[in-house]
């Protein structure tokens, strides 16, 4: 059986175990050498990965000039070999995202010098949005746009009901439990109960949620059938989480994703062509009025779409 290497990210985030679980799954084909986005690609395990097809970096949110590492990482996001010249297979970055930051600017600096070299050394870069493809094409890289494979994690084509009243909903609040998260959940309230995703398993995020939403149930999350589960309980997701929007997709159950940086614009965009987010918390009442209407066709043909993107690249 041949090998393919495969890289995922270290971040305990639903979004990571939702995305690492997905592409492992597509190239089940292969033999695979699974390895993090921390890991030095050296001596034995450079043999080992020089020996596999290629190299297939799992998407996020790692094109720009923020990443979240020190200097010694590419993009710094990645370990991989400072030398890039002993890595011998090509390296590919699979459904991969501008970089973006939650109520910052959407603004996308031109890209630095080691961060453009070292794009141009990737064999092939899949996008997962349009945002991120027209990003990377006014710095003179090329790539493709794919979508997100996190949502080829089932086949799921529509909604399991068409709800009309949402007596029940599941609000995503951002990473930083903010003024903004506050603002939207106290919107939410007056629809009827509102649960509260965190999407990252950090116990820290968790109780400042609890100390800000005093009157709901908080469920962080650590695995994707939880998380599946926990969309099947509830109406409506609606919140800031991309990830948390996509699973309740995958679930069956509407969802409302209020965009508060480049990668929920981008996923806007893609998903239901605009039809399915609010750019301002003032606007979702008027929303889930348009919602409540919807069947959501438009959304799931997307899906459609894009999933038939990716299966045309799992044997890449």
């Amino acid at each position: 059986m041949q090998r393919l290497t495969i890289i995922t990210f270290e971040h305990k985030n639903i979004g990571g175990y939702l995305f690492e679980k997905t592409v492992i799954n597509i190239f089940k084909k292969y033999e695979i050498i699974h390895i993090k986005n921390t890991t030095l690609i050296e001596s034995t395990l450079l043999e080992q990965v020089n020996n596999s097809k290629a190299i297939i970096i799992a998407g996020g949110p790692i094109i720009g000039n923020l990443g979240a590492y020190n200097n010694n990482y590419w993009m710094g996001f990645l370990r991989l070999n400072p030398k890039l010249n002993l890595i011998k297979v090509p390296i590919i970055l699979f459904g991969v995202g501008a970089i973006s930051i939650p109520f910052k600017s959407y603004e996308l600096p031109k890209l630095e010098s080691k961060n453009s070299f070292f794009l141009r050394q990737i064999h092939k870069i899949y996008t997962r949005d349009y945002l991120t493809y027209n990003y990377l094409k006014s710095n003179s890289i090329e790539s493709e746009f794919m979508g997100c494979p996190s949502l080829a994690y089932n086949n799921n084509e529509k909604l399991i009901e068409n709800k009309v009243k949402f007596n029940k909903i599941l609000f995503s609040p951002s990473i930083f439990i903010n003024n903004k998260d506050n603002e939207c959940y106290n919107k939410l309230l007056k629809y009827g109960k509102v649960i509260i995703s965190i999407n990252h398993d950090d116990k820290q995020i968790e109780n400042k949620a609890k100390s800000l939403f005093k009157n709901s149930k908080i469920i962080r999350l650590t695995n994707i059938k939880q998380m599946i589960e926990l969309n099947k309980e509830v109406d409506v997701h609606i919140g800031f989480r991309v990830h948390q929007h996509i699973s309740s997709l995958l679930a069956g159950v509407k969802s409302l994703l209020v965009v508060c940086d480049n990668r929920g614009k981008g996923m806007a965009e893609v998903l239901g062509n605009n039809k399915y987010h609010v750019n301002d918390i003032d606007e979702i009442d008027n929303k889930i009025n348009f919602i409540k209407g919807d069947n959501y066709d438009d959304i799931y043909s997307s899906i459609k779409s894009i999933r038939l993107n990716i299966k045309r690249l799992k044997n890449i």
